[in-house]
């Protein structure tokens, strides 16, 4: 073997042995993989959702006295009342219901200042009630009496979806002193359902 190829193979010897000794090295450890987590958000807007309710027209007409006498077309006992459509009301969080009007039921009519000094009006005190909304029911249901201005309220509602009605309803007791004209007597009540704070 001449000088050179002697050379040639101490140097591939070398070469081969560093190759070896690289292989045999313990490599640096470097992941293949890699994770992180997160959090995923998403949001639901509190909502609260009603069907539209009809009028209410309380039937039969109401009851006053009809016979002669001092009592005669006073109010009699009791009360009249008649219950809405159902609807649907949907609310996706705690909520609460106002109810209020925009006053008793008025005739249109009116009443001439003769007709006052007899003793008649051309206004009534009604009431408003949520029949299925809260856990009240009969006289403990949510409502509003416009003798009063009071309204029976109950403690926020959960999230619902339920159908309710609502109930007007002339209650006699409210309305004892005076005679009401004859006519057609109306008023606008207003129900609110919103998300409780």
């Amino acid at each position: 073997m001449s000088k050179e190829e002697d050379k040639l193979m101490k140097k591939l010897a070398i070469l081969v042995a560093g190759v070896a000794a690289i292989s045999a090295a313990p490599a640096f450890a470097q992941a293949n993989t890699t994770s992180d987590s997160f959090v995923v958000n998403a949001t639901v807007t509190p909502t609260c959702l009603m069907e539209d309710v009809q009028d209410i027209t309380i039937t039969p007409a109401l009851k006053i006295v009809t016979t002669a006498g001092s009592n005669a077309l006073l109010f009699g006992n009791g009360s009249t009342q008649t219950n809405s459509n159902e609807v649907f009301l949907s609310c996706n969080d705690n909520n609460q219901m106002t109810i209020t009007t925009n006053g008793p039921l008025v005739n249109p009519r009116g009443v001439t200042p003769e007709e006052e000094a007899e003793g008649f009006s051309d206004e009534i005190d009604f009431r408003v009630a949520a029949n299925n909304y809260g856990v009240g029911t009969g006289n403990n249901r949510l409502y509003y009496a416009t003798s009063t201005g009071n309204t029976r309220n109950d403690d926020p509602r959960h999230a619902l979806h339920r159908q309710i009605s609502f109930a007007g309803w002339v209650d006699y007791d409210d309305n004892r002193g005076f005679r009401a004209v004859a006519g057609t007597y109306s008023a606008t009540a207003e129900v609110t359902v919103a998300i409780a704070p």
